[in-house]
């Protein structure tokens, strides 16, 4: 494992200073819990700080309520200090055809918009939102103009409207989605708080996209998150084959990256799902080699875990 380099302090919304947040998920409390009592067995327990969800802009205004009173019920459940990551989806994962970026830069979802940072603010918790996430992924279909468009007038209506709501803006690449190039996307440094990448199989850790992207945010002085990761092909069955084709090269591009300042792991046994089947079984509890490494990772100090 390669050693640690100090953190860049960017002072960034909701930045930590000197720290990486910890965080997991996705989308299921029951994971979240799950893995927060692998969490729980050294002391002090290195429990997650970050919570990842999503929602779509196009829902309809009653779900998004229902979606908002789901988030505070697993909220109440979970250990205090949780801040929420929310990936905030402008298509129909997998049919781009059906994106619709250019109608939320229109306008035509101010009222869902509206609804939807009303009930972020009414959880009362910092909001981490990667609006149009792995905005080059041709399974999303967005297109440059109308994606930059669409995200400054999120961005901007939160600042404007919302000036109480504790939220930072990310801007989130996936290395193998080149729709278009990634920096044709950028929205505009005036509306980006954090820069973002999602990793999952083992070539994309260390892919010329992210290396370029990470150093590029580097330059532009801005925090980075990883807000998906997941040993995607590789799972934690075989332990220390397991580790060192994925979790050593993956917490080496955290050690080695002063830019990152988050990293949220998805903890799920992706075997049971038929569209994910050949993921394999990501649950560190799964695998004794695998749980006792990471645990071990977790403790080392530059990591900042909920409080």
């Amino acid at each position: 494992m390669q050693t640690f380099l100090p953190r860049i302090d960017t002072h960034a919304r909701l930045e930590p200073v000197g720290t990486i947040l910890h965080g997991a998920g996705q989308a299921n409390g029951q994971d979240f819990i799950d893995y927060s009592q692998v969490m729980r067995q050294i002391n002090p327990a290195p429990l997650p700080a970050v919570y990842m969800a999503y929602l779509g802009v196009n829902n309809q205004l009653d779900s998004i309520a229902k979606w908002m009173e789901t988030h505070r019920v697993l909220l109440a459940k979970f250990h205090p200090g949780v801040a929420l990551q929310v990936g905030l989806s402008m298509t129909k994962d997998g049919t781009p055809s059906l994106h619709y970026e250019q109608n939320v830069a229109a306008g035509k979802y101010d009222a869902q918009l509206h609804a939807i940072l009303s009930g972020l603010l009414s959880l009362n918790v910092p909001i981490y939102l990667r609006i149009g996430y792995e905005f080059n992924g041709h399974w999303n279909g967005y297109e440059p103009e109308t994606y930059r468009a669409a995200f400054r007038r999120i961005a901007l209506m939160a600042r404007q409207d919302y000036p109480d709501l504790k939220l930072a803006t990310v801007w989130c690449v996936e290395p193998g989605g080149l729709h278009a190039p990634w920096q044709q996307y950028q929205p505009g440094a005036d509306v980006v708080d954090w820069w973002g990448v999602d990793v999952f199989s083992p070539e994309q850790i260390t892919y010329r996209v992210t290396q370029e992207y990470l150093a590029a945010a580097l330059r532009a002085g801005k925090p980075v998150m990883i807000g998906e990761s997941t040993p995607r092909y590789v799972g934690v069955k075989e332990g220390e084959s397991a580790w060192q084709r994925w979790y050593a090269p993956y917490f080496d591009l955290i050690h080695t990256c002063p830019a990152i300042k988050m990293f949220c792991y998805i903890n799920w046994d992706w075997s049971k799902y038929p569209m994910w089947q050949d993921w394999g079984n990501a649950r560190i509890q799964d695998n004794a080699m695998v749980q006792t490494n990471y645990l071990q990772e977790m403790q080392h100090p530059y990591y900042q875990h909920a409080r």
